[in-house]
Protein backbone atom coordinates (compact mmCIF):
# COMPACT_ATOMS: atom_id res chain seq x y z
CA UNK A 1 0.00 0.00 0.00
CA UNK A 2 1.07 3.32 -0.50
CA UNK A 3 1.32 6.55 1.24
CA UNK A 4 -1.08 9.22 -0.78
CA UNK A 5 0.42 12.18 0.02
CA UNK A 6 -0.77 15.60 -1.64
CA UNK A 7 2.00 18.42 -1.75
CA UNK A 8 2.23 21.89 -2.50
CA UNK A 9 5.97 22.78 -3.42
CA UNK A 10 6.46 26.23 -2.88
CA UNK A 11 8.15 28.43 -5.10
CA UNK A 12 11.87 27.73 -5.29
CA UNK A 13 13.28 30.83 -4.62
CA UNK A 14 16.64 32.31 -2.45
CA UNK A 15 12.98 34.23 -0.19
CA UNK A 16 11.38 31.73 0.44
CA UNK A 17 14.38 29.56 1.41
CA UNK A 18 15.04 32.12 3.71
CA UNK A 19 11.37 32.10 4.95
CA UNK A 20 11.61 28.41 5.95
CA UNK A 21 15.02 28.42 7.69
CA UNK A 22 13.55 31.34 9.68
CA UNK A 23 10.19 28.85 10.36
CA UNK A 24 12.41 26.31 11.38
CA UNK A 25 14.34 28.57 14.27
CA UNK A 26 10.75 29.83 15.26
CA UNK A 27 9.55 26.26 15.90
CA UNK A 28 12.77 25.69 18.06
CA UNK A 29 12.42 29.31 19.81
CA UNK A 30 8.37 28.02 20.39
CA UNK A 31 9.71 24.72 22.44
CA UNK A 32 11.84 27.16 24.36
CA UNK A 33 9.70 29.50 25.23
CA UNK A 34 6.99 26.76 25.96
CA UNK A 35 9.13 24.50 28.49
CA UNK A 36 9.79 28.19 30.13
CA UNK A 37 6.20 28.94 30.90
CA UNK A 38 5.36 25.73 32.34
CA UNK A 39 2.79 24.65 29.11
CA UNK A 40 3.24 21.40 29.68
CA UNK A 41 3.88 18.34 26.75
CA UNK A 42 4.00 20.10 23.44
CA UNK A 43 2.34 17.98 21.06
CA UNK A 44 3.74 18.60 17.04
CA UNK A 45 3.93 16.37 14.51
CA UNK A 46 7.88 17.07 14.68
CA UNK A 47 9.92 14.19 15.66
CA UNK A 48 12.29 15.55 18.22
CA UNK A 49 11.51 13.32 21.36
CA UNK A 50 13.92 10.83 22.75
CA UNK A 51 13.18 7.65 23.97
CA UNK A 52 10.88 8.91 26.89
CA UNK A 53 8.78 11.17 24.86
CA UNK A 54 10.70 14.07 26.60
CA UNK A 55 10.96 16.98 23.62
CA UNK A 56 14.75 17.89 23.61
CA UNK A 57 15.31 22.11 24.00
CA UNK A 58 17.68 24.00 23.51
CA UNK A 59 19.23 26.97 25.74
CA UNK A 60 18.26 30.40 24.87
CA UNK A 61 18.96 33.84 27.03
CA UNK A 62 15.94 35.20 25.84
CA UNK A 63 13.00 34.49 25.47
CA UNK A 64 10.00 35.65 23.60
CA UNK A 65 6.35 34.82 24.93
CA UNK A 66 5.46 31.86 23.19
CA UNK A 67 2.21 34.00 22.24
CA UNK A 68 4.49 36.48 20.03
CA UNK A 69 6.83 33.72 18.62
CA UNK A 70 3.57 31.39 17.43
CA UNK A 71 1.87 34.22 15.81
CA UNK A 72 4.63 34.27 13.94
CA UNK A 73 5.47 31.49 12.24
CA UNK A 74 1.58 31.67 11.26
CA UNK A 75 2.16 34.22 9.70
CA UNK A 76 5.85 33.34 8.07
CA UNK A 77 3.85 30.13 6.79
CA UNK A 78 0.84 31.81 5.18
CA UNK A 79 3.41 33.46 3.22
CA UNK A 80 4.87 30.68 1.66
CA UNK A 81 1.80 28.37 1.83
CA UNK A 82 -0.59 30.51 1.76
CA UNK A 83 -4.55 29.12 2.61
CA UNK A 84 -5.74 28.75 -1.12
CA UNK A 85 -3.34 25.89 -1.09
CA UNK A 86 -3.65 23.92 1.63
CA UNK A 87 0.24 22.13 2.70
CA UNK A 88 0.68 20.39 6.26
CA UNK A 89 3.58 22.65 7.09
CA UNK A 90 0.42 25.40 7.64
CA UNK A 91 -1.75 22.89 9.38
CA UNK A 92 1.23 22.54 11.74
CA UNK A 93 1.46 26.01 12.59
CA UNK A 94 -2.50 26.42 13.01
CA UNK A 95 -2.27 23.26 15.65
CA UNK A 96 1.39 24.95 17.43
CA UNK A 97 -1.27 28.38 17.72
CA UNK A 98 -3.80 26.39 19.07
CA UNK A 99 -1.73 24.63 21.50
CA UNK A 100 0.08 28.17 22.84
CA UNK A 101 -3.42 29.78 23.06
CA UNK A 102 -5.11 26.64 25.06
CA UNK A 103 -2.06 27.25 27.53
CA UNK A 104 -3.06 31.00 28.03
CA UNK A 105 -6.80 29.66 28.87
CA UNK A 106 -7.95 30.92 25.41
CA UNK A 107 -9.87 28.17 24.85
CA UNK A 108 -11.96 29.63 22.19
CA UNK A 109 -9.51 30.92 19.85
CA UNK A 110 -7.95 27.68 20.69
CA UNK A 111 -10.71 25.52 19.37
CA UNK A 112 -10.71 27.89 16.86
CA UNK A 113 -7.00 26.94 15.45
CA UNK A 114 -7.33 23.47 15.56
CA UNK A 115 -10.52 23.22 13.67
CA UNK A 116 -8.37 24.83 11.15
CA UNK A 117 -5.36 22.42 11.44
CA UNK A 118 -7.75 19.55 10.99
CA UNK A 119 -9.21 21.11 8.15
CA UNK A 120 -5.58 21.97 6.34
CA UNK A 121 -4.67 18.29 7.55
CA UNK A 122 -7.57 16.73 5.35
CA UNK A 123 -7.14 18.49 2.95
CA UNK A 124 -3.45 18.24 2.15
CA UNK A 125 -2.97 14.84 3.79
CA UNK A 126 -5.85 13.27 4.73
CA UNK A 127 -7.15 12.01 7.60
CA UNK A 128 -5.19 8.86 7.56
CA UNK A 129 -2.02 10.59 8.58
CA UNK A 130 0.15 11.65 11.88
CA UNK A 131 -0.55 15.23 11.71
CA UNK A 132 -4.37 14.75 11.74
CA UNK A 133 -4.60 12.43 14.69
CA UNK A 134 -2.45 14.67 16.37
CA UNK A 135 -4.77 17.65 15.97
CA UNK A 136 -7.76 15.68 16.59
CA UNK A 137 -5.98 14.63 20.09
CA UNK A 138 -5.14 18.27 20.82
CA UNK A 139 -8.80 19.24 20.02
CA UNK A 140 -10.01 16.71 22.17
CA UNK A 141 -8.17 17.70 25.23
CA UNK A 142 -8.83 21.55 24.61
CA UNK A 143 -12.27 20.48 24.45
CA UNK A 144 -11.88 18.69 27.94
CA UNK A 145 -9.96 21.59 29.63
CA UNK A 146 -12.51 23.99 28.46
CA UNK A 147 -15.13 22.29 30.22
CA UNK A 148 -13.41 22.22 33.27
CA UNK A 149 -12.76 25.64 32.95
CA UNK A 150 -16.66 27.19 32.31
CA UNK A 151 -18.27 28.20 35.27
CA UNK A 152 -15.08 28.28 37.35
CA UNK A 153 -15.47 31.82 38.70
CA UNK A 154 -19.63 31.55 38.43
CA UNK A 155 -21.53 30.87 41.00
CA UNK A 156 -22.59 27.29 40.96
CA UNK A 157 -24.09 26.63 44.57
CA UNK A 158 -28.18 27.25 43.59
CA UNK A 159 -28.44 27.40 47.30
CA UNK A 160 -31.92 28.57 47.66
CA UNK A 161 -32.96 29.19 44.41
CA UNK A 162 -29.81 31.59 43.86
CA UNK A 163 -28.15 30.70 40.44
CA UNK A 164 -30.06 27.76 39.71
CA UNK A 165 -30.85 28.70 36.30
CA UNK A 166 -27.41 29.76 35.56
CA UNK A 167 -26.03 26.63 37.29
CA UNK A 168 -28.33 24.66 34.59
CA UNK A 169 -27.16 26.38 31.53
CA UNK A 170 -23.60 25.84 32.91
CA UNK A 171 -23.99 22.22 33.12
CA UNK A 172 -25.08 21.55 29.67
CA UNK A 173 -22.65 23.51 28.18
CA UNK A 174 -20.20 21.88 29.91
CA UNK A 175 -21.89 18.39 28.84
CA UNK A 176 -21.78 19.54 25.20
CA UNK A 177 -18.16 20.23 25.57
CA UNK A 178 -17.24 16.95 27.33
CA UNK A 179 -19.36 15.61 24.34
CA UNK A 180 -17.31 17.02 21.52
CA UNK A 181 -14.21 16.21 23.25
CA UNK A 182 -14.84 12.71 23.37
CA UNK A 183 -15.66 12.82 19.81
CA UNK A 184 -12.71 14.12 19.29
CA UNK A 185 -10.96 11.46 21.41
CA UNK A 186 -12.50 8.96 19.22
CA UNK A 187 -11.86 10.52 16.37
CA UNK A 188 -7.91 10.51 17.46
CA UNK A 189 -7.74 7.14 18.75
CA UNK A 190 -8.86 5.73 15.17
CA UNK A 191 -6.71 7.72 13.26
CA UNK A 192 -3.96 7.26 15.09
CA UNK A 193 -4.42 3.27 14.83
CA UNK A 194 -4.88 3.73 10.88
CA UNK A 195 -1.32 5.72 10.70
CA UNK A 196 0.14 3.31 12.44
CA UNK A 197 -1.27 0.53 10.12
CA UNK A 198 -0.11 2.65 7.54
CA UNK A 199 3.12 2.85 8.72
CA UNK A 200 3.95 -1.06 9.16
CA UNK A 201 2.56 -1.68 5.60
CA UNK A 202 5.28 0.45 4.37
CA UNK A 203 7.84 -0.84 6.00
CA UNK A 204 7.09 -4.56 5.77
CA UNK A 205 5.15 -4.31 2.53
CA UNK A 206 8.86 -3.03 0.33
CA UNK A 207 12.16 -2.67 1.01
CA UNK A 208 11.63 0.52 -0.94
CA UNK A 209 9.07 1.91 1.64
CA UNK A 210 7.95 5.19 0.51
CA UNK A 211 8.26 8.92 1.78
CA UNK A 212 5.96 10.61 4.30
CA UNK A 213 5.46 14.70 4.23
CA UNK A 214 8.64 15.17 5.53
CA UNK A 215 10.55 13.59 2.81
CA UNK A 216 12.17 10.66 5.04
CA UNK A 217 11.15 6.93 4.33
CA UNK A 218 9.31 4.63 7.26
CA UNK A 219 11.42 3.02 9.50
CA UNK A 220 11.02 0.81 12.91
CA UNK A 221 11.49 4.04 14.33
CA UNK A 222 8.62 5.33 13.17
CA UNK A 223 6.70 2.21 13.57
CA UNK A 224 7.44 2.66 17.58
CA UNK A 225 6.18 6.56 17.75
CA UNK A 226 3.22 5.49 15.45
CA UNK A 227 2.54 3.07 18.34
CA UNK A 228 3.22 5.83 21.13
CA UNK A 229 0.91 8.58 19.61
CA UNK A 230 -1.81 5.55 19.32
CA UNK A 231 -1.19 4.95 22.92
CA UNK A 232 -1.11 8.15 23.49
CA UNK A 233 -4.66 9.14 21.98
CA UNK A 234 -6.00 6.56 23.95
CA UNK A 235 -4.82 7.76 27.77
CA UNK A 236 -6.39 10.90 26.63
CA UNK A 237 -9.47 9.47 25.64
CA UNK A 238 -9.27 7.73 29.04
CA UNK A 239 -9.11 11.26 30.15
CA UNK A 240 -11.98 12.81 28.85
CA UNK A 241 -14.13 10.03 29.48
CA UNK A 242 -13.62 9.88 33.08
CA UNK A 243 -14.17 13.91 33.18
CA UNK A 244 -17.65 13.08 31.26
CA UNK A 245 -18.22 10.62 34.44
CA UNK A 246 -17.29 12.69 36.75
CA UNK A 247 -19.11 15.72 35.66
CA UNK A 248 -22.62 13.47 35.19
CA UNK A 249 -21.95 12.16 38.65
CA UNK A 250 -21.90 15.65 39.74
CA UNK A 251 -25.28 17.10 37.91
CA UNK A 252 -27.56 18.43 40.24
CA UNK A 253 -30.12 19.37 37.12
CA UNK A 254 -30.66 15.97 35.24
CA UNK A 255 -34.07 15.13 37.74
CA UNK A 256 -34.09 14.22 41.33
CA UNK A 257 -36.56 11.29 40.90
CA UNK A 258 -35.20 8.06 42.56
CA UNK A 259 -35.21 6.93 38.77
CA UNK A 260 -33.58 9.28 37.52
CA UNK A 261 -31.19 9.44 39.73
CA UNK A 262 -29.98 5.67 39.42
CA UNK A 263 -30.12 6.38 35.47
CA UNK A 264 -27.49 8.86 36.06
CA UNK A 265 -25.40 6.85 38.30
CA UNK A 266 -25.91 3.92 35.93
CA UNK A 267 -25.00 5.88 32.62
CA UNK A 268 -21.86 7.27 34.64
CA UNK A 269 -20.86 4.16 35.48
CA UNK A 270 -20.76 2.71 32.44
CA UNK A 271 -18.74 5.33 30.33
CA UNK A 272 -16.02 5.19 33.52
CA UNK A 273 -15.63 1.37 32.98
CA UNK A 274 -15.17 2.37 29.46
CA UNK A 275 -12.41 4.50 30.40
CA UNK A 276 -11.14 2.04 32.38
CA UNK A 277 -11.33 -1.12 29.83
CA UNK A 278 -9.38 1.88 27.38
CA UNK A 279 -6.40 2.58 29.71
CA UNK A 280 -5.58 -0.60 31.19
CA UNK A 281 -5.20 -1.79 27.68
CA UNK A 282 -3.34 0.71 26.65
CA UNK A 283 -0.94 0.93 29.03
CA UNK A 284 -0.68 -3.05 28.94
CA UNK A 285 0.35 -2.82 25.01
CA UNK A 286 2.97 0.39 25.57
CA UNK A 287 3.87 -2.00 28.75
CA UNK A 288 4.91 -4.80 26.97
CA UNK A 289 6.41 -2.49 23.91
CA UNK A 290 8.87 -1.28 26.54
CA UNK A 291 9.85 -4.86 27.44
CA UNK A 292 7.52 -4.67 30.76
CA UNK A 293 5.57 -7.66 31.72
CA UNK A 294 2.38 -5.45 32.62
CA UNK A 295 1.78 -7.80 35.90
CA UNK A 296 5.09 -6.59 37.23
CA UNK A 297 4.25 -3.22 35.94
CA UNK A 298 3.17 -2.15 39.75
CA UNK A 299 5.92 -3.79 41.05
CA UNK A 300 9.19 -2.32 42.40
CA UNK A 301 12.12 -2.17 39.58
CA UNK A 302 10.23 -1.81 37.17
CA UNK A 303 11.18 1.28 35.16
CA UNK A 304 8.37 3.20 32.99
CA UNK A 305 8.69 5.92 30.40
CA UNK A 306 7.20 8.81 30.64
CA UNK A 307 4.21 8.60 28.87
CA UNK A 308 3.56 5.20 30.28
CA UNK A 309 4.38 6.55 33.87
CA UNK A 310 1.38 9.19 32.62
CA UNK A 311 -1.16 6.84 31.33
CA UNK A 312 -0.59 4.97 35.19
CA UNK A 313 -1.97 8.06 36.30
CA UNK A 314 -5.03 8.50 34.44
CA UNK A 315 -5.45 4.62 35.61
CA UNK A 316 -5.34 6.15 39.45
CA UNK A 317 -8.08 8.87 38.61
CA UNK A 318 -10.66 6.48 36.93
CA UNK A 319 -9.82 3.72 39.81
CA UNK A 320 -10.31 6.39 42.57
CA UNK A 321 -13.23 7.96 40.99
CA UNK A 322 -14.85 4.07 40.95
CA UNK A 323 -13.86 3.83 44.80
CA UNK A 324 -15.65 6.58 45.69
CA UNK A 325 -18.73 6.90 43.42
CA UNK A 326 -19.11 3.07 41.73
CA UNK A 327 -18.18 0.62 43.74
CA UNK A 328 -19.99 -2.42 44.72
CA UNK A 329 -19.06 -2.19 48.88
CA UNK A 330 -17.55 -0.67 51.33
CA UNK A 331 -14.26 -3.83 50.66
CA UNK A 332 -14.40 -3.06 46.86
CA UNK A 333 -13.91 0.58 47.31
CA UNK A 334 -10.74 -0.35 49.46
CA UNK A 335 -9.59 -2.57 46.85
CA UNK A 336 -9.98 0.23 44.44
CA UNK A 337 -8.69 2.65 46.16
CA UNK A 338 -5.02 0.70 47.20
CA UNK A 339 -4.72 -0.36 43.13
CA UNK A 340 -4.82 3.57 42.40
CA UNK A 341 -2.46 4.04 45.28
CA UNK A 342 -0.11 2.18 43.32
CA UNK A 343 -0.70 3.47 40.42
CA UNK A 344 0.28 6.50 41.47
CA UNK A 345 3.08 5.92 43.33
CA UNK A 346 4.72 4.24 40.15
CA UNK A 347 3.97 7.48 38.45
CA UNK A 348 5.41 9.54 41.15
CA UNK A 349 8.43 7.68 40.97
CA UNK A 350 8.87 7.22 37.21
CA UNK A 351 8.18 11.61 37.14
CA UNK A 352 10.50 12.13 39.91
CA UNK A 353 13.90 10.59 38.04
CA UNK A 354 12.89 11.97 34.76
CA UNK A 355 10.89 15.54 35.84
CA UNK A 356 13.17 18.83 37.71
CA UNK A 357 12.01 19.09 41.15
CA UNK A 358 8.70 21.15 41.70
CA UNK A 359 7.10 20.35 38.02
CA UNK A 360 3.79 20.36 38.14
CA UNK A 361 3.63 16.85 37.19
CA UNK A 362 5.35 15.44 40.01
CA UNK A 363 3.37 17.92 42.31
CA UNK A 364 -0.03 16.37 41.05
CA UNK A 365 1.16 13.21 41.36
CA UNK A 366 1.80 14.02 45.44
CA UNK A 367 -1.57 15.91 45.29
CA UNK A 368 -3.20 12.90 43.87
CA UNK A 369 -1.40 10.36 46.57
CA UNK A 370 -2.54 12.55 49.38
CA UNK A 371 -6.12 12.71 48.15
CA UNK A 372 -6.72 9.02 48.13
CA UNK A 373 -4.71 9.24 51.38
CA UNK A 374 -7.73 11.08 52.83
CA UNK A 375 -10.21 9.01 51.51
CA UNK A 376 -8.70 5.66 52.96
CA UNK A 377 -8.63 7.31 56.76
CA UNK A 378 -5.02 8.22 56.91
CA UNK A 379 -4.79 11.58 57.55
CA UNK A 380 -1.14 11.43 58.86
CA UNK A 381 -0.03 10.25 55.47
CA UNK A 382 -2.21 13.09 53.64
CA UNK A 383 -1.00 15.74 55.89
CA UNK A 384 2.92 14.33 56.11
CA UNK A 385 2.58 14.79 52.15
CA UNK A 386 0.67 18.07 51.67
CA UNK A 387 3.97 19.24 53.71
CA UNK A 388 5.88 17.73 51.66
CA UNK A 389 4.40 19.49 48.67
CA UNK A 390 4.96 22.83 49.84
CA UNK A 391 8.53 22.17 49.94
CA UNK A 392 8.62 21.30 46.36
CA UNK A 393 6.71 23.72 45.62
CA UNK A 394 8.90 26.56 47.33
CA UNK A 395 11.81 24.58 46.16
CA UNK A 396 10.83 25.28 42.48
CA UNK A 397 10.03 28.58 43.03
CA UNK A 398 13.60 29.50 44.43
CA UNK A 399 15.69 31.98 42.18
CA UNK A 400 19.22 31.10 40.30
CA UNK A 401 20.94 33.65 42.40
CA UNK A 402 19.28 32.37 45.76
CA UNK A 403 19.86 28.55 45.17
CA UNK A 404 23.62 28.94 44.24
CA UNK A 405 23.91 31.35 47.50
CA UNK A 406 22.22 28.51 49.55
CA UNK A 407 24.65 25.84 47.80
CA UNK A 408 27.20 27.75 48.48
CA UNK A 409 26.87 28.02 52.42
CA UNK A 410 25.48 24.22 52.37
CA UNK A 411 29.15 23.22 51.22
CA UNK A 412 30.77 25.42 53.33
CA UNK A 413 28.72 23.86 56.33
CA UNK A 414 29.60 20.43 54.87
CA UNK A 415 33.19 21.14 55.46
CA UNK A 416 35.05 19.26 58.30
CA UNK A 417 38.13 19.96 60.23
CA UNK A 418 40.50 18.81 57.40
CA UNK A 419 39.21 20.72 54.40
CA UNK A 420 37.07 18.02 52.92
CA UNK A 421 33.68 17.70 52.44
CA UNK A 422 32.00 16.39 55.21
CA UNK A 423 27.89 14.58 55.66
CA UNK A 424 25.19 16.38 55.44
CA UNK A 425 23.05 19.86 56.75
CA UNK A 426 20.56 19.43 54.33
CA UNK A 427 18.01 17.36 56.21
CA UNK A 428 15.92 14.67 54.98
CA UNK A 429 13.58 13.87 51.93
CA UNK A 430 10.45 12.38 52.95
CA UNK A 431 10.37 9.01 51.76
CA UNK A 432 6.37 8.17 50.86
CA UNK A 433 7.33 4.41 51.34
CA UNK A 434 8.49 5.11 54.90
CA UNK A 435 5.97 3.85 57.63
CA UNK A 436 2.59 2.75 56.70
CA UNK A 437 1.88 2.85 52.67
CA UNK A 438 1.33 6.29 50.82
CA UNK A 439 -2.54 6.40 49.35
CA UNK A 440 -2.44 7.33 45.56
CA UNK A 441 -5.95 9.13 45.05
CA UNK A 442 -8.83 10.86 42.76
CA UNK A 443 -6.89 13.66 41.11
CA UNK A 444 -8.35 17.00 39.45
CA UNK A 445 -6.81 17.14 36.42
CA UNK A 446 -5.41 14.59 34.30
CA UNK A 447 -1.48 14.41 33.51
Amino acid sequence: MKVEVTKTEPQADWETKDVIKQLVELQRELKRSLEKGGAGTFSTTLPDEDENGVRRLEGASEIRDALTVAEDILKKTEVVFPLTSPHPALARAYNDYGFVLKSRGDFHRSVEAYHKSIQLYEESLGRRSKGYATVMRNTSTCYKDYALHVGSESDMSGEDGVGKGKTAEIEMERMGLLSRAREAGEEAVKWSGEWEELVLSNIKGSVSAEADDEGHKFTEADALDANRDRMGAAFSLAAVLTAQSRALSASKHTGKTKKNVKQKASVAGNILKKAETTCRTAISEMAESEGINHMDLLQEGSDPSLPLANGLNTLGVILSLRGSKHSRDKNDGIRLFHEAEQCYMKAYEARTTRLRKGHEDVVASLFNLAEVADKMGRDDDANKIREFIMEEIRGDQESSEEKARRELQETLEGLDHQGGLGGGGKGEDYDPNEGDDVGGGAPTNFR
